[in-house]
């Protein structure tokens, strides 16, 4: 048994055990999402951490080249909680009995990517104190963007808080009497997909899922697809991922490039603010602008200009000492 100041760390068995006990505040946190992509990672670990009155909190992970990664599988992981009221002591116990259960299986790394910082600051905050006291390394500081929809009124009020430029932008398109349409059926998403596939290849981007990826998870997170077209014509479209009750995220979106002069995505961006806005939606993340910290100052500039926010996204890494037992 390894335990830390009465808290016991516990392998369970299977993903189906662990989502039962464990309430996982956003969705990548769900063991079944991890099953689903098991092909990725040699091994999957489903660990709860347990006192005499409760269970505290989880963890799902995956082993590969003696290194435990949360997520393994997914833009950002970490631990999940039962109790809102968890406090900062309980979650270094969590960290320092996830330490002990490494060295004892022979791991000699972790790796750690926790939400943006919107996703729960209180609890997010108190993990990112821990690692930094526990020596974790700071691997990288990713740029996420968001957009609060409380920023989004009307049209009127949303032209009012965008830069010039991007104004100009989205002012231009409107003209153009774009459509923008939910997809409802298959083929309608796959349609959606296939405009992204298009943009990514024409810019030379990789797209990391492919079409049965994303349908492969639909039982667990509820996806939006939606399409922009000039008349008769699909020219734009984005695919949304509910992350948790009052956050989307944008995992992809794209025009074809023939078609941007009609600034498509300013276009498309404006409605789905305004989409998500009007079904009580608090923040569409648009996701990270940088890769290893690197900035892509291009992309940082275009979701400035559209109204987003930054917040960072930490991804701590620790060596572990493979004589401390």
């Amino acid at each position: 048994m390894i335990t830390e100041n009465s808290l016991e760390i516990i392998e369970l068995n299977d993903s189906t055990e662990y989502d039962k006990i464990i309430n996982s505040y956003h969705c990548f946190n769900k063991a079944e999402f991890s099953y689903i992509n098991r092909n990725k990672t040699d091994h999957i670990v489903y660990l709860i951490f347990k006192d005499k009155k409760k269970t505290r909190g989880g963890i799902v992970g995956g082993i590969k080249n003696n290194t435990f990664y949360f997520p393994f599988s997914a833009p950002f992981g970490g631990f999940s909680y039962n109790n809102n009221d968890i406090k900062i002591q309980q979650i270094e116990n969590m960290v320092m009995l996830l330490e002990k259960w490494c060295r004892s299986n022979g791991i000699e790394n972790i790796f750690i990517t926790l939400p943006p910082e919107i996703y729960d600051t209180t609890f997010i905050s108190k993990t990112i104190n821990t690692c930094y006291r526990n020596d974790y390394i700071l691997e990288n500081i990713e740029l996420n963007y968001y957009f609060d929809t409380k920023n989004i009124q009307n049209q009127d009020n949303y032209l009012e808080i965008i830069p010039y430029s991007a104004r100009k932008s989205l002012k231009r398109s409107l003209r153009e009497n774009l459509l923008f349409i939910q997809a409802k059926t298959l083929d309608e998403t796959k349609e959606a997909y296939d405009i992204i596939k298009i943009n990514r290849t024409a810019k030379g981007y990789p797209l990391r899922m492919d079409f049965e990826d994303i349908i492969s998870t639909n039982k667990i997170i509820k996806k939006d697809f939606f399409i922009v077209k000039k008349e008769m014509t699909s020219i734009g479209a984005a695919v949304v991922y509910h992350i948790t009750n009052t956050i989307v995220q944008v995992v992809y979106w794209g025009d074809i490039p023939t078609y941007s002069k009609y600034r498509v995505i300013n276009f498309l961006s404006y409605k789905l603010f305004e989409y998500y806005r009007n079904i009580g939606i608090k923040y569409v993340d648009v996701g990270p602008s940088t890769e290893n910290s690197i900035p892509n100052y291009g992309l940082c500039e275009f979701k400035e200009n559209i109204g987003c926010d930054v917040v960072p996204k930490y991804i701590f890494k620790k060596i572990l000492n493979k004589d401390e037992l």
